[in-house]
C-alpha cells in the first residue's frame, strides 16, 4: 500500500511561501505612513556627534521629506543626553532638491542665535549634512547658504576689487 501523504520537503517549502506571502501582505497593508530616519546630535558627555532614530511621516516628494528631516534637526533631540546642533531660532528660508543635489538656505539665526549657543558654525553644518547624507545616500551634494550667501566665501573681496578697478 502506497502512502499518499504530503512529503516533508514540500510541506516546508509551502510553509515558507505562505509565511512570505503573509509577511508581504502585512507590510503592504499595515504600513503606517512613516519612514525610519536617523538624526545626528551632539552627545553631552563625549561631545561627539551621535545618531538618534526617529519615525517621520512620509511626504509626497523627496524634497518635502528632506525639508521635514532638517526641521526635525532644528527642533532638537528627543534623547536628553544629546544637545542641539542648530539653534532653535534657526529657520529654513528655502530649500531645493534638484538632480540629487540639495540647496539649503538658513536664516541669520544660525550664525547669530537669539539664545546662547556654543557649537561652532562649521560643526553645525557638518551635523546637518551628515543627517541628510545618511538618510539619502544617493545625494551628490548638499550646498548650504545663510541668507543667500555662501559661508566663508570671498564674495565681498571680489566685489571690492571690481570697484577699485573701475
Amino acid at each position: 500500500m502506497k502512502k499518499t501523504g504530503i512529503r516533508p520537503p514540500l510541506l516546508w517549502g509551502g510553509l515558507i511561501i505562505v509565511l512570505f506571502a503573509v509577511s508581504l501582505l502585512f507590510n503592504i497593508f499595515m504600513n503606517d505612513g512613516t519612514a525610519r530616519r536617523v538624526l545626528f546630535f551632539r552627545d553631552e558627555l563625549s561631545q561627539e556627534i551621535r545618531g538618534e532614530e526617529r519615525r517621520l511621516p512620509k511626504r509626497d516628494s523627496t524634497e518635502e521629506n528632506i525639508k521635514l528631516l532638517i526641521r526635525e534637526v532644528i527642533l532638537g533631540p528627543e534623547n536628553y543626553h544629546y544637545s542641539q546642533v542648530v539653534p532653535d531660532s534657526t529657520s529654513i528660508r528655502s530649500m531645493l532638491y534638484r538632480d540629487n543635489t540639495v540647496y539649503l538656505d538658513f536664516n541669520m539665526d544660525i550664525l547669530f542665535p537669539k539664545n546662547s549657543f556654543e557649537m561652532p558654525f562649521d560643526e553645525m553644518i557638518e551635523a546637518v549634512k551628515k543627517t541628510v547624507y545618511y538618510n539619502y545616500p544617493l545625494l551628490k551634494n548638499v550646498y548650504v547658504t545663510v541668507n543667500g550667501q555662501v559661508p566663508h566665501s570671498p564674495y565681498f573681496k571680489i566685489k571690492e576689487q571690481k570697484l577699485h578697478e573701475q
